[in-house]
């Protein structure tokens, strides 16, 4: 198990936790990890897209959360499922990541391409 840490300055104020230590920085982007992780097959490519749609409704996604819903969404449409609730899901997914902090996004973009790949993922 490793561990993350915060410190004081001299006054007594708390600067930033120091989480490199640690593998992910939220429950959601270790979920996120989990599914992208998981083979996919017709039987859960819906629960999959529906849980990626799920963990990234709140807008305060992290630039790993980003990158690792857009590799869902990849493999998704490259495995060509013919489900029509997943896409839906895929879709509601990619406009969620369309208004994502904009310097999340850039940071993601930056590190990932991941704009143009959620975009040209066809």
């Amino acid at each position: 198990m490793t561990t993350a840490s915060r410190t004081c300055d001299i006054t007594g104020v708390w600067l930033s936790v120091d989480s490199s230590s640690c593998r992910y920085e939220s429950d959601r982007t270790a979920n996120l990890d989990v599914l992208h992780e998981t083979p996919l097959s017709h039987s859960n490519i819906h629960s999959v897209a529906k849980e990626v749609t799920n963990l990234t409704s709140d807008h305060k996604l992290l630039q790993p959360d980003v990158n690792l819903a857009v590799n869902v969404i990849e493999t998704i449409v490259k495995g060509r499922y013919s489900d029509n609730e997943a896409f839906r899901d895929i879709v509601t997914t990619a406009a969620q990541l369309a208004i994502v902090n904009v310097s999340t996004r850039q940071d993601g973009e930056t590190t990932y391409n991941t704009s143009l790949r959620c975009v040209i993922t066809h």
